[in-house]
């Protein structure tokens, strides 16, 4: 049975607003006008509009065309991440989702997110940078707000089960992030056996093939024993909000072994001092 999420921090948007509905519900189209208009009759191009102009205060003109909607992604990429069961560090953020290697601009962005009252700190930690970052009751409304606006092309994706059978988002597997129904991703994650060998594979349920649809696994990494094949899926499983990047990278630019192995390390050599002087390094054998 999958445990229940970690708790949302509430705020006091859930006083006023649905937390449970996107954000943006409030909004109002009128007859022979464009736009979308708020309780103040405020006029704004599109509900993403609203969020960016209205609530951050940000100038759409500041943003290029083209880095609009990757804003957004980003946004809802970070906040995603932070539904977890455990909220990842900010060195798994800075070298997996930015490429930031010294995490500086991942502290930064995730103490705006704070500021804006979509994460918030749990608990009073003692020293800086030890505060458990969550999910808070608008953030989750902002997370279903941008996966409800996006462009056609992104949420075209077929609603079938896997060979595993995930789709069911009142039922996703055990770890698996719980703000992410896998069912509308294009990319999931499985595991199998290739030429009798335990492996992790990548599925593509191509979005685009169609009325009938078909998949393709795209990706795959073998383990000579189950367990250690079991614990990679475990680590891809929890961060299921990333399949998605995850794909694309595999799909387009096929670099993603590289990837998961560079962020691992980078992860770890962060985390626990002197990792390759470690006992627990498998090729540390010698005398």
């Amino acid at each position: 049975m999958q445990p229940p999420p970690p708790p949302l921090i509430l705020t006091d948007y859930c006083r006023e607003r649905d937390p449970d509905l996107p954000w943006g519900y409030w909004l109002r189209v009128k007859p022979q006008l464009s736009g979308v208009f708020d309780e103040q009759d405020r006029r704004w191009a599109s509900v993403r509009d609203a969020l960016w102009e209205g609530r951050f205060g940000f100038a759409k003109a500041a943003v290029k065309a083209f880095q609009y909607d990757a804003q957004f992604d980003m946004i809802h990429t970070v906040l995603a991440a932070h539904g977890r069961g455990q909220s990842p560090s900010i060195f798994e953020l800075a070298r997996e989702v930015m490429g930031d290697e010294g995490g500086f601009g991942a502290s930064h962005y995730i103490a705006w997110l704070v500021s804006q009252r979509l994460l918030a700190t749990h608990g009073e930690p003692a020293t800086f940078g030890s505060a458990t970052i969550r999910l808070t009751d608008e953030g989750l409304a902002v997370m279903r707000m941008i996966r409800a606006t996006r462009p056609p092309a992104a949420t075209s994706a077929p609603r079938i089960k896997g060979r595993s059978e995930m789709a069911a988002p009142s039922d996703p597997p055990d770890g698996a992030n719980p703000h992410i129904d896998l069912g509308e991703l294009r990319y999931v994650v499985e595991c199998e056996d290739v030429a009798r060998d335990a492996a992790v594979v990548l599925i593509d349920r191509h979005p685009n093939a169609g009325r009938m649809p078909t998949q393709e696994t795209i990706w795959s990494m073998t383990f000579a024993r189950r367990d250690e094949r079991d614990a990679f899926f475990a680590w891809m499983l929890a961060r299921s909000d990333r399949w998605e990047s995850w794909g694309e990278m595999a799909y387009y630019e096929g670099r993603l072994s590289a990837h998961l192995l560079a962020s691992m390390f980078a992860m770890r050599a962060r985390e626990e001092p002197d990792p390759v002087g470690s006992q627990e390094m498998p090729w540390n054998t010698g005398p």
